[in-house]
């Protein structure tokens, strides 16, 4: 037996969430459409989840952040792509894919047969390609190679 839960199509407008002048504000709504995200997961704990993938792109953008001399990230010397920045689409993209990481990691499946348990390792799989996504992004933002690779 599967749990399928369902949205009630209902969601409140929330404000984008702003962390500091340099960072460009991000969209819960705006998350939701790119995500593909439903509205099985209320507001409030998107928006939680949200500003902890800030936090932390923050967090791993810090250095760099603190050797810059633009007032924002827009204005960063970057390529356009469609009128934007491209770390200011990286820094949303390493944000949105972090909090769609925790997302799932969260709300599995709650099927206990075998079926259930085969989806859930492939969600591994999944957890794992949003991370990497937005470590490709902070890696681009820092104009890093995407792989370190060590001898062991």
């Amino acid at each position: 037996m599967s749990l399928i839960a369902s949205g009630d199509g209902e969601t409140a407008n929330l404000d984008p969430i702003t962390s500091g002048p340099f960072w460009p504000a991000i969209d819960p709504q705006a998350f939701r459409e790119y995500m593909r995200q439903d509205t099985t997961i209320p507001d409030g704990r998107l928006q939680q989840l949200l500003i902890l993938a800030i936090a932390e792109v923050n967090d791993r953008l810090a250095a760099w952040q603190a050797t810059q001399t633009a007032g924002t990230l827009a204005e960063v010397s970057a390529t356009q792509v469609a009128g934007e920045s491209v770390k200011v689409i990286g820094y949303r993209h390493a944000v949105y894919a972090l909090a769609k990481a925790q997302l799932v990691e969260r709300y599995r499946d709650f099927d206990s047969t075998q079926s259930g348990h085969q989806r859930a390792d492939e969600m591994d799989d999944t957890i794992d390609e949003y991370r990497r996504d937005a470590a490709w992004q902070i890696a681009r933002i820092l104009e890093r190679p995407r792989t370190v690779v060590e001898l062991i």
